[in-house]
């Protein structure tokens, strides 16, 4: 029943009292045959038995929970943030986890699973939500390393002003991560302990000047969080005057061709194919982008498994991925749910359908190279291309190739796992011609930008950016799940960059003189808008469509709900009285 009140599938919530009062009324029918009483006790006995054995499973499966207690320093932190918080969001560093009892707090009696983190009424970040446990053991990293610069910028992105760290965990290693990362937070210029009780440490991150961030300047990376926590640490720039886009999450239009904007790699070759993925998705020519994780289940063996960014509980992609390396990229998948398949098993094949006509074409694999790799084995139209994914980068690299397809007819690509620990993202098989037409494009799009090589990061110092102060957001405003900003815009063709601290979902819309024009793209894992302004803007309101959408559904889903339960009702009163009556006729005629 609760599966109506929370989705708009409510057909799923309601064919269960749909058989349910199909099988009473066929029981109570049954026995309205039944002429045998010995028979009569046997299913009345089965039927008890039945209900008894559920029951008793429903106890077995909850008998196990107790009722659990939040200690009064908790309740003091949220006491605290309540008068201090406003619309920032709040970081529990370490996360509540699922194993118990080491990375549950010692007063928790059952799995956390989030727990303070969603219990208090705190504005914060969902720790199995999409994606912030992608996010979680980048920043953990970071500040064991004392990165705090880092920490605070990647921080204030997500309109984090407060970083909670607490200590009550039985593992040693969390209460040793504790002890390092609060050392390191003392001796930062860039957090002060705002607020700390015995176990509970509040940090306050002093970058975060606002809940949302805006800013006109895009600055481009390509190579994942490690590039960018690399070129926080490198440069003394002020990282608040700019709006950060990953080449490989899907990037606005504006961005892909503006001028003179600033990007970030380490390796000028990957860059190339990302902004070439992200050129397919723009100009719709998605069907030369083959997802692997379209094509397996990751039940059947054999095969490879599909992870997802976005849905690390259930496809482990934490597990298979940030577990297993120290040193690691922290790349994502283009979109979140075109993710990754993974395999460690020798031997392990998946196979995607082709439908290819006669010509040349390229293939371009992005592939994990790590120091855990081995080999990959590709089939495409009886050619077999073997790389080696052996590396110490932890990064995803991309292979190209080129073969020929003779005459029009349904091929096959089979991806073979040789050895070692592989994943691949996205494949691209592109006709020969377009492909060098796309690569004339990216040519001429990075003529028009300043790229700057991870390695020599030295010389952004150089750099004198020209920084826009032509848009000033006077007021904050949050209501009912809608964002309101107000602006004072000081001339004509402005371009904006705006960041709302909410989990991405491409729902969220800016609205404009009652004008809804733009869907957000995905910021690490909240939701950012790129647009041009001018001077008549002084409104902006940013709300997420589907929320409206789902009131509605909600009013239809009850309504639909109360009349099932009425007309349901109405029967099973109606029924016993029909039943007697046919009974009664067909004895009267016998």
């Amino acid at each position: 029943m609760g599966t109506i009140f929370r989705t708009p599938k409510f057909f799923v919530g309601i064919s269960y009292p749909l058989i349910f009062l199909i099988l009473g009324i066929n029981l109570y029918q049954s026995f309205c045959i039944l002429r045998n009483k010995g028979l009569k006790i046997i299913v009345t006995s089965l039927l008890l038995l039945l209900i008894g054995v559920t029951i008793a499973r429903v106890y077995e499966l909850n008998s196990d929970q107790s009722l659990t207690f939040i200690p009064s320093e908790y309740i003091d932190i949220k006491n605290w943030l309540a008068y201090h918080q406003d619309l920032y969001r709040a970081v529990w560093l370490p996360r509540t986890g699922k194993f118990t009892p080491g990375e549950t707090p010692v007063w928790l009696n059952t799995e956390g699973w989030g727990a303070p983190e969603t219990s208090l009424g705190i504005r914060s970040y969902y720790y199995y939500g999409k994606p912030m446990e992608y996010l979680y053991p980048f920043i953990m990293r970071l500040l064991e390393e004392g990165k705090t610069r880092s920490v605070a910028y990647i921080l204030s992105y997500l309109g984090v002003k407060y970083l909670i760290l607490h200590n009550d965990y039985l593992w040693d290693y969390l209460q040793k991560w504790v002890g390092t990362a609060k050392r390191n937070l003392e001796t930062s210029e860039y957090f002060r302990l705002a607020y700390s009780t015995e176990h509970i440490f509040v940090y306050e991150n002093l970058l975060t000047a606002k809940p949302v961030h805006i800013a006109t300047t895009p600055i481009l990376i390509d190579g994942g969080l490690r590039v960018l926590a690399k070129l926080i640490e490198s440069t003394g720039i002020d990282f608040s005057n700019f709006m950060v886009f990953f080449t490989d999450l899907q990037l606005p239009k504006d961005i892909i061709y503006s001028e003179n904007s600033i990007v970030v790699t380490d390796s000028s070759n990957d860059l190339k194919f990302n902004i070439l993925t992200n050129l397919l998705i723009l100009k719709g020519m998605e069907e030369y982008i083959l997802v692997p994780s379209y094509f397996t289940k990751g039940i059947e063996g054999g095969k490879w498994h599909p992870y997802f960014v976005d849905n690390p509980h259930h496809a482990d992609w934490e597990v298979f991925y940030t577990w297993n390396y120290l040193n690691i990229s922290f790349e994502n998948s283009f979109k979140f749910y075109w993710g990754f398949i993974g395999s460690t098993n020798a031997n392990e094949e998946l196979a995607i359908p082709l439908n290819l006509k006669e010509g040349k074409y390229m293939i371009l694999i992005r592939y994990f190279k790590n120091e855990k790799g081995g080999n990959i084995e590709i089939i495409i139209n009886n050619q077999h291309i073997v790389i080696q994914t052996f590396g110490d980068e932890n990064r995803f690299k991309w292979f190209v190739n080129n073969f020929t397809v003779s005459g029009h007819n349904n091929n096959k690509l089979v991806i073979r796992n040789i050895y070692g620990r592989n994943a691949i993202n996205v494949i691209l098989v592109i006709p020969s011609e377009e492909f060098d037409s796309l690569s004339k494009e990216i040519e001429d799009i990075f003529n028009k930008k300043i790229i700057i090589l991870a390695d020599n990061l030295n010389e952004m110092n150089s750099f004198k950016f020209e920084i826009s102060n032509k848009v000033n957001l006077e007021k904050i405003e949050y209501s009912d799940g809608v964002y309101i900003l107000n602006f004072s815009v000081e001339s004509d063709d402005v371009n904006l960059g705006i960041t709302i601290p909410e989990q991405y979902h491409s729902g969220w819309v800016i609205c404009i003189h009652s004008n809804c024009i733009i869907s957000s793209t995905p910021h690490f894992f909240v939701n950012n808008f790129w647009l041009n302004v001018n001077q008549s803007i002084k409104e902006i309101r940013i709300f997420f469509i589907f929320q409206k959408i789902w009131k509605v559904l909600y009013i239809v889903n009850l309504f639909i709900e109360l009349s099932l339960f009425i007309i349901f009702s109405y029967i099973c009163l109606v029924a016993p009285t029909i039943l007697n009556s046919v009974s009664r006729s067909s004895i009267v005629r016998i």
